[in-house]
């Protein structure tokens, strides 16, 4: 459908901006779950092992923490780093970091990709909003953000907030300009980061696939 033929319906209350998730989203994650393609990268065999680093990764929060972008627990990351050899305490991970490995191997979501276009292409607003890590940074090759002003890309781990909080939904609204949170539809792909973004009065949408984003975005007058 050409640019002309795109049309809002405003007999509808309009969206102004339409905020993204990333990791299975934007992009395909992993054939396997992050995680355990993380394990199998690093070759932990084990039960013992693999027991260990669920423990760590989540038991002892550090998830939560190098998503924030602040490791509280730094016994509990040097513990993380005999196991894995992944130094969630560096600056920046490596190249060879199996973090880094793993973030590589996913692919862009071109049909969502192109809905992102065509949305900036009628004025709504193209918003990032990203449980993020550091070695995340890799997936800017994939040409994902393209779309998006670098003031919309809100990641987690740059802003020390986290979903499904209250706070991280406030601030994206914030960077967008958005006053009114009913301006704004959200997709995520996991239940609890939606119930977030509803309870603060955003649109929140799990996402399935393309076609979900455009039944969304008709049922809240956006036609493309």
């Amino acid at each position: 459908m050409g640019n002309s033929e795109r049309v809002r319906d405003y007999t509808k209350r309009p969206i102004t901006t339409a905020i993204f998730d990333v990791g299975g989203v934007l992009i395909n994650q992993h054939p396997k779950a992050q995680n355990e393609a993380v394990i199998e990268t690093i070759c932990l065999e084990t039960p013992k092992d693999r027991e260990r680093y669920y423990a760590l990764w989540h038991g002892q929060k550090l998830s939560s923490q190098y998503h924030r972008g602040r490791i509280t627990n730094p016994k509990a990351a040097l513990e993380f780093y005999d196991l894995t050899g992944i130094n969630l305490l560096a600056d920046r991970q490596p190249d060879d970091s199996p973090l880094v490995k793993v973030s590589k191997s996913m692919t862009a979501k071109s049909e969502v990709l192109t809905i992102v276009a065509q949305l900036s292409g009628i004025g709504v607003t193209p918003v990032v909003l990203s449980n993020s890590m550091q070695a995340g940074d890799v997936l800017r090759d994939l040409g994902i953000y393209d779309h998006f002003h670098e003031e919309h890309l809100v990641f987690s781990h740059k802003i020390g907030m986290l979903k499904p909080d209250r706070e991280i939904y406030e601030h994206t609204l914030e960077r967008a300009a958005v006053d009114d949170p009913a301006d704004a539809v959200f997709w995520d792909d996991v239940d609890k980061n939606v119930a977030g973004a509803n309870e603060v009065g955003i649109h929140g949408r799990l996402f399935k696939d393309e076609e979900t984003i455009l039944a969304d975005l008709r049922e809240l007058g956006v036609v493309l």
